[in-house]
């Protein structure tokens, strides 16, 4: 994604503005892209890249002896315009305004109120301090790392390479841990002394003194369970209040306005509560052909009159461009779960913004609820930040990323909703049968296969059955046997063993060059190749292998980077 880079430095004016404009265009992927200028005081150099849809205004924003680059976007403007009497002002101006306000707030406190997904660089020249801003929930990335005494930070953290003085080493950590889960975790990147700045935090660093600290300015545990008696009624239909809201704030006059449609509930219920106006609503769509999500997905796009696009995926395209995205995304997603590829490509062409039910489930579903090792709010920090969150990076390459369902008064609200009534959905699925009947009364949600006004003692019995049929159409189908299950929208297992991905990955993995058995064990990758049909993951733990590769090969050979493409 395109995004923020820069350095402090003590050398050539001139030799350090090449090395930013280097760092730049390693994260420049899409010839669309605009470039702010190269921006220098002769000791701090700082640029950005932007997909032109937000934040349209060169940067960065001066004023009051603050420097401010800004990547993201604030869904409460006139709110926080109003509290700075700053009328109308774009998102780095209010952050600016925010510092000079709150100069003596040494927590930081006042971050709180900006409800958004960003990142930001403040420089205050005055006081010689430099800040790394990330949103609440650290979803907008700004990676950083300290060499010989400079800061160095950047939205992808590839662009690290083009530094002389950044020596790449491959964290071990790292290694075991997306071998493991499948994800790089807590703030670790795949390189040693790189990470990734925490969620709700402002890294100060010094300039006199070269040095820094870090401060969280929000945690989850600022969300307080609610006391005393709940009234069920009451909470449904502030449920139904906020989602709303959290809908229309992403939802600004003049913007096309797109949903990537499932047959899940989250996307399903955006569909439902973006306001009504004049403009067509565009669905998108991917999976196999006859897939229940792209089936119940349909149904929905006709209850609201939207135009549905349809990507289906099949053996032969499955894997087109993830190569490319295994360079993109930092090597930091499996390339199995870039699905979301094969709706983005259009995207572009029908709308500006997409509004994500990224973790709408997991937050006010609460299907995190039932983990025993960790809690809902680490899994959060964990899966959802450095996991589940890779697919909205892929859609940040091409339009706005929205999750309505992490409007700061909604999941505030909803994650202080006592956790037997999050349980199973139950407060989540009375809410959206209330306010939206037409769209979850008959149609089915692709979870159980049947619809969520449904009494649960006879769906899960049913749902017993659906899970057995997917197991058997799994063992049979890697055995050449023709047992359809349409309740996925994907057959990995079985197209990676087909044309073209099994001899792609096989020369991957067993090319005498390769780079990987210098952290994994070659030997454990072979047997797992050759053991395809006994394991139910084995689609999964291949492409770890083949992303790991892939990534190595693109920054330690310059092998499998893309061109400047779309």
């Amino acid at each position: 994604m395109p995004g923020l880079v820069g350095f402090t430095a003590k050398g050539d004016r001139d030799a350090c503005l090449r090395l930013l404009k280097a760092m730049q265009e390693l994260i420049m992927h899409h010839t669309f892209y605009t470039c702010d200028k190269l921006w220098t005081n002769n000791w701090f150099f700082a640029t950005r890249s932007h997909i032109n849809i937000s934040q349209n205004d060169p940067q960065p924003y001066t004023g009051q002896g603050f420097q401010v680059w800004l990547d993201g976007e604030f869904y409460n403007q006139s709110e926080i315009g109003q509290s700075l009497d700053c009328g109308n002002s774009t998102d780095p101006q209010l952050m600016a305004e925010l510092f000079l306000e709150n100069k003596h707030d040494s927590g930081f406190h006042f971050l709180r109120q900006i409800n958004g997904i960003y990142s930001s660089v403040v420089l205050d020249e005055q006081c010689q301090k430099l800040y790394l801003v990330t949103d609440r929930y650290g979803l907008r990335h700004i990676y950083w790392t300290v060499l010989d005494g400079q800061l160095a930070w950047a939205s992808e953290y590839k662009a690290f390479l083009a530094l002389p003085d950044f020596k790449p080493r491959i964290d071990e950590q790292t290694v075991a841990d997306f071998f493991k889960f499948g994800y790089c975790c807590e703030d670790r990147t795949w390189f040693e002394d790189v990470q990734v700045l925490s969620s709700g935090s402002v890294l100060i660093w010094d300039l006199k003194h070269g040095t820094w600290h870090k401060e969280r300015y929000w945690g989850w545990d600022q969300i307080h369970p609610m006391t005393g008696s709940v009234d069920e009624g009451e909470v449904v239909e502030e449920l139904g209040r906020l989602f709303r809201q959290a809908v229309e704030r992403c939802c600004r006059p003049g913007e096309r306005v797109g949903v990537q449609l499932s047959g899940g509930l989250d996307s399903r219920a955006i569909l439902a509560a973006i306001p009504e106006r004049n403009e067509l609503i565009h669905a998108f769509t991917y999976g196999k052909q006859g897939c229940e999500d792209i089936r119940f997905a349909s149904r929905a796009a006709k209850v609201r009159d939207a135009v549905h696009h349809v990507a289906y995926m099949n053996a032969g395209n499955w894997l087109q461009d993830r190569f490319n995205t295994v360079w993109w995304l930092d090597g930091q997603k499996n390339l199995l779960h870039m699905h979301a590829l094969h709706a983005l490509r259009s995207l572009p062409d029908y709308c500006d913004v997409h509004l994500s039910g990224y973790l709408g489930g997991i937050t006010v579903g609460g299907s995190y609820l039932n983990r025993e090792d960790q809690d809902e709010f680490q899994v959060v920090e964990s899966r959802g930040r450095r996991f589940i969150w890779g697919g909205l990076r892929i859609g940040s390459m091409f339009i706005e990323e929205r999750p309505v369902f992490f409007d700061n008064d909604f999941i505030s609200f909803a994650l202080s909703v006592p956790k037997p009534m999050r349980r199973d959905s139950y407060l989540y699925i009375r809410m959206l049968l209330s306010r939206y009947p037409d769209y979850f009364r008959h149609i089915p949600w692709q979870r159980t296969g049947y619809p969520i006004s449904w009494p649960p003692g006879l769906v899960k019995p049913l749902a017993r059955v659906r899970r057995f049929r997917y197991k058997l159409s799994h063992r049979l189908g890697i055995y050449d046997v023709k047992f359809p299950d349409r309740s996925t929208y994907t057959n990995y297992d079985v197209w990676i063993r087909q044309e073209p991905a099994r001899p792609t990955f096989s020369t991957l993995l067993f090319d005498r060059k390769a780079l990987y058995p210098e952290y994994v064990d070659r030997d454990q990758v072979r047997y797992l190749w050759q053991q395809e049909r006994a394991r139910l993951d084995w689609a999964n733990q291949v492409c770890k292998y083949v992303t790991f590769e892939l990534w190595l090969r693109q920054v330690f050979k310059n092998e499998f980077r893309p061109q400047n493409v779309y």
